[in-house]
């Protein structure tokens, strides 16, 4: 492994994502939702890098981070700041406890550098406190060695450089003498006192050369005991205010700007639009436009997140060049930009920035060779004319772009070279051959209870493409755009591979339970088919009986020799075959009796909605009786309520139940700790 990581959030969306990124860089990860339990894993585990938000319920990120750094001094925080109080994080780096922080959501390349930069600090930090003290001399960060009473024993050049004295001139005086701790508000024996408990204490302080102060940094004091005579000592590292700045710098920066485009964010725009309204001169006026780019969305969902970033650049760029004036640009949704002008003829602004905005997007974008065309749509106000506010200026944009939305709609109209309007359709083109060999997809796992005894004693795997933070497909488009690409049977043996190889590491924690497949009509018809689970199965030494394959409807349909002999073959070796999603297609109750099967899944539709319609109610009745007559096992999908799982139950005690009332599909990293922490998850 090349080092660990901690997650902390209490969203399991933004683990999950951030599991995705780091888990093929071979990170040992641990995943908590709230401090305590993080905290927990810091008693029992090693951890090189924690990434944790600030805003959480019970303890905060910057207050968990206070009482990690007791439990493990030498890890690396980088804390989440998307919804963090400026404030916090502005302390926290003060402080010494914050190494970074990144936004959300992230840019996937900044994460990758800023675990790779935490993994080193972190060796850094564990060297420092391994190895013999005399490697403090080759830092280029200053240091200073003192004893339990604060006397300073030796330092490093680097630290001579930065007080421009001599080391003889330094020793054997005290560490107050050259440093103030005026800003931290604790003496230095209050200090000393809370190292010697605790081992560490980061805060703020001055230094002094003669009579001239230098610029409050940041210090940080371990305690540190000598190989050699086993003396404590005191080892003092600083940190110059120059970097600390540029993180507040950044971090200023990340709090008026969008990241994607680099234009004011909506937090920002609205405070400057209020500033501009209140301070407007009698005889002058504000003019907003709010600039829509339609479809937007889809090219983040098609092209990927990187297209779709550098896209929101250039439209910033070019929307800096609509005219001469001074204006004020902001993002302030996803598909909305905004533009803040002084006009003085604004008959004359509005014809001349609508002409300069249609020549501007006359040319597609070219990014990363795809050619995306643009057409925008605009709304306008005018203060005072026709708003008294900043929100309503706003408000009235806004309806303005919806009554062009409609027009347009309405007209139907197509694109003319001339008259700069267009129709485009944004298509799907990624190789996803090259995403499964590289194993960028990525298998979840949600599990299956036993309703009788409220344990966890399955899971099905299913499989999720993902850009970053960002869903490229659902899973159902996924599924399709791999069958017409003719890659469903690469699809398919990478979740067989990965969810059997995940079972393995389950069965060898002593978790005896079963793992569910789905495998689609054209898997099924491959004669080599059975050759491949069996021969994954055997490989990773897992009992057949142990293992669910699911079918479609369609594959039961089609009753094509090949699938006959697959799911035979299967069965023959104690593999379990269920029919998937039963009740909304064809199969009739001859056609399921005629086929050997082992069970089948009562589809979500049904079973959503039941406590409320009884005819739901008796169909769910009619399926429980089926499955007792013929002798199969049943699992309800899509169990979201308690009233759900009180009607299910009264059908059947046996029945397996399966839906976001017990959990949401989750990673490898997840799956483990959840069966450990889930009994009788029905009785709770």
């Amino acid at each position: 492994m090349k080092g660990s990581v901690l997650l902390l959030d209490d969203d399991h969306n933004v683990t999950k994502a951030l599991y995705r990124e780091l888990r093929p860089h071979g990170y040992s990860i641990f995943i908590a939702d709230n401090g305590e339990a993080a905290l927990n894993i810091l008693k029992q585990e090693t951890v090189d890098v924690v990434i944790t938000d600030q805003k959480m319920p019970t303890m905060s990120g910057s207050e968990f981070l206070n009482k990690a750094m007791e439990i493990q001094p030498k890890i690396v925080p980088i804390m989440l700041s998307g919804y963090a109080n400026f404030d916090n994080l502005v302390h926290a780096i003060n402080c010494g406890n914050l190494f970074h922080f990144i936004s959300k959501p992230w840019d996937k390349v900044q994460l990758q550098k800023l675990v790779k930069d935490g993994m080193s600090k972190a060796a850094n930090n564990r060297n420092m406190f391994q190895t013999k003290l005399d490697d403090i001399d080759d830092s280029v960060d200053p240091f200073i060695v003192i004893s339990p009473e604060g006397v300073i024993k030796r330092t490093n050049a680097t630290f001579l450089q930065l007080i421009k004295l001599k080391q003889d001139q330094l020793i054997g005086t005290q560490l107050n003498d050259i440093i103030s701790f005026e800003k931290s508000q604790r003496s230095l024996c209050a200090i000393l006192e809370i190292v010697k408990i605790s081992g560490k204490w980061s805060g703020t302080i001055s230094m002094v050369d003669g009579e001239k102060a230098f610029n409050a940094i940041s210090l940080t004091l371990r305690k540190h005991q000598c190989e050699e005579s086993n003396d404590i000592e005191y080892v003092a590292s600083i940190k110059e205010n120059r970097e600390t700045e540029i993180l507040k710098a950044e971090l200023n920066k990340l709090a008026t700007q969008d990241m994607s485009s680099g234009a004011l964010n909506r937090t920002a725009f609205t405070h400057l639009l209020n500033y501009k309204t209140a301070s407007l001169e009698e005889d002058k006026k504000l003019v907003l436009a709010v600039i829509r780019i339609p479809k937007i969305e889809d090219i983040r969902l098609t092209l990927g997140e990187t297209v779709f970033k550098s896209l929101c650049f250039k439209l910033m760029l070019r929307i800096k060049d609509l005219s001469s004036n001074e204006n004020i640009i902001g993002r302030i949704s996803d598909d909305k930009f905004a533009v803040l002008s002084n006009a003085y003829n604004v008959d004359s602004y509005l014809k001349s920035f609508v002409d300069e905005l249609s020549n501007l997007f006359i040319q597609s974008f070219d990014i990363s060779n795809h050619c995306v065309p643009i057409i925008p749509e605009i709304g306008f106000c005018i203060y005072p004319d026709e708003a008294d506010s900043a929100e309503k200026m706003l408000a009235s944009s806004f309806t303005a772009l919806s009554l062009i939305s409609k027009q347009r709609e309405k007209s139907n109209q197509s694109i003319s070279g001339s008259d700069n309007l267009f129709y485009c359709q944004y298509l799907v083109n990624r190789d996803l051959a090259k995403v499964i060999e590289n194993k960028e997809l990525l298998v979840e796992y949600q599990p299956i209870i036993d309703a009788f005894s409220g344990n966890v004693v399955g899971m099905e795997s299913l499989v999720r493409w993902y850009d970053g933070s960002t869903q490229i497909l659902t899973p159902e488009n996924l599924i399709n755009h791999a069958e017409n690409l003719g890659l469903i049977s690469q699809l398919g043996a990478f979740v067989c591979h990965e969810a059997l190889l995940q079972t393995s590491y389950l069965h060898a924690e002593g978790l005896d339970i079963s793992v569910s497949i789905n495998a689609s009509a054209i898997e099924l018809n491959d004669p080599r088919y059975f050759d491949r689970v069996s021969q994954e199965a055997h490989s990773l030494n897992i009992d057949p009986h142990k293992i669910i394959i699911e079918i479609t409807e369609t594959a039961l349909l089609a009753k094509s020799p090949e699938v006959l002999s697959n799911i035979e073959k299967l069965r023959s070796i104690g593999i379990k075959i269920y029919l998937d999603d039963f009740g909304t297609g064809f199969t009739s109750f001859k056609t399921i009796s005629e086929f050997s099967i082992d069970g089948f899944k009562i589809d979500k539709s049904f079973v959503q909605g039941c406590e409320r319609d009884k005819t739901k109610r008796e169909l769910i009745r009619c399926l429980v009786e089926l499955a007792h007559a013929l002798d199969l096992n049943i699992t309800a999908e899509g169990v979201e309520t308690t009233k759900q799982l009180e009607f299910l139950f009264s059908q059947r005690e046996d029945l397996l139940l399966q839906g976001y009332l017990f959990a949401r599909p989750m990673p490898a990293a997840a799956i483990s700790s959840y069966i450990h922490n889930s009994q009788n998850i029905c009785g709770e």
